[in-house]
């Protein structure tokens, strides 16, 4: 339903600005569109993740709510190079002396914009606004995956989303009062500056209203560290201090956020012994659910003894001598992987580098 009312607003807002030449109503007709792409990739996401059918499960093995943050980003792109338009048309009325296209029939334009109020108030009350619709697909309160989504509560809906939807309705509502009060007799070249001036205003915050959402979609697309978990090394020694009898190391641990709500880790874990192992594997994954993880793989290693040897040779030789001794210790190496490859071509596909460079053939 509030895809279908956001639709036929958004078709109107643009019918109107085309026939009234209102800059100010372009960027709120932009808005719209902007408001209704997300909708429609919130409703596909929704099919796609109950769909039960077995080509679209086999081909998107960790489902499709991803789909949500992906068309939140493509909907950015699109209202960006709308607003990018809308800028270069407001800076070519206001530069050209002789533009005719200026804006008229305020009054109409004014309605338009008391009707985007009413249907947002619609909206508002079916899924709590387009922004706290937009923030809910990726807030952090969902980080429960079993948790549905109830009609919001005035108080859950922050102020700077509702600033956000209607800051551009506002600045619509004053450039149509200001144009219709202006006496143009006495001022006939205000309406050529007020229109497009308030229009790039409009421009300016929305963009700014959505800085913070481009970062949250950045964090989830470049598979980033969680805002949640800010130091990875502070769990991987939380983990080390807490089962120190058990754990001797840990390597090529991997966190982000693979969707909203949910985030992978990918740890190599190097235990004293197997029987270290059985005793601590669930314990090692209840204690990373707790910290707010949801899905994870660990691959257990145990240290492995080498021998390292020391040789005394002469200063200028090359080569070894019966008179130069060696002497062998042992260590255990806990930041190596315990299976590596044995071929050197896949050295650098390997996810752990090795410390040591590999012999050359």
């Amino acid at each position: 339903m509030c895809s279908c009312v956001t639709l036929g607003l958004t078709i109107g807002e643009f019918f109107v600005s085309n026939y009234t030449h209102s800059i100010t109503l372009l960027v709120v007709a932009n808005h719209s569109f902007y408001n209704l792409l997300t909708l429609v990739f919130g409703t596909a996401s929704i099919a796609l993740m109950k769909s039960n059918a077995k080509f679209l499960t086999s081909k998107v093995t960790y489902g499709w709510n991803r789909m949500e943050v992906v068309g939140s980003m493509i909907s950015l792109v699109f209202l960006g190079s709308l607003c990018f338009g809308t800028t270069t048309e407001a800076l070519q009325t206001i530069s050209h002396s002789g533009h005719l296209d200026l804006m008229h029939l305020p009054e109409y334009i004014f309605i338009l914009a008391c009707v985007h109020v009413l249907i947002w108030f619609l909206v508002l009350t079916f899924i709590g606004g387009y922004s706290h619709y937009q923030w809910r697909c990726l807030d952090e309160e969902t980080k429960i995956p079993t948790r549905k989504y109830v009609a919001p509560y005035f108080k859950d809906i922050h102020i700077k989303n509702l600033f956000r939807d209607l800051a551009s309705v506002g600045l619509l509502m004053v450039t149509s009062v200001s144009v219709y009060f202006i006496d143009k007799k006495q001022h006939p070249r205000a309406i050529k500056y007020v229109d497009p001036c308030i229009a790039l205003v409009s421009i300016g915050l929305i963009i700014f209203t959505s800085l913070s959402l481009i970062k949250k979609l950045a964090i989830v697309l470049l598979q980033s560290l969680p805002t949640s978990m800010d130091n990875i090394e502070k769990l991987k020694e939380d983990i080390l201090q807490t089962y120190q009898e058990e754990i001797v190391g840990i390597h090529e641990f991997h966190l982000w956020s693979l969707m909203h709500g949910q985030i992978v880790a990918n740890l190599h874990v190097t235990f004293k012994n197997t029987e270290a192992y059985i005793k601590v594997n669930t314990l090692l994954n209840d204690f990373l659910t707790s910290r707010g993880v949801t899905q994870i793989t660990v691959q257990p290693e145990f240290p492995r003894t080498v021998a390292i040897e020391t040789e005394e040779d002469d200063f200028n030789s090359f080569e070894k001598t019966k008179e130069s001794s060696s002497q062998s210790q042992c260590c255990l190496k806990t930041d190596e992987c315990s299976l590596p490859c044995a071929d050197v071509w896949c050295e650098t596909q390997r996810c752990c580098k090795p410390l040591t460079s590999p012999p050359v053939a």
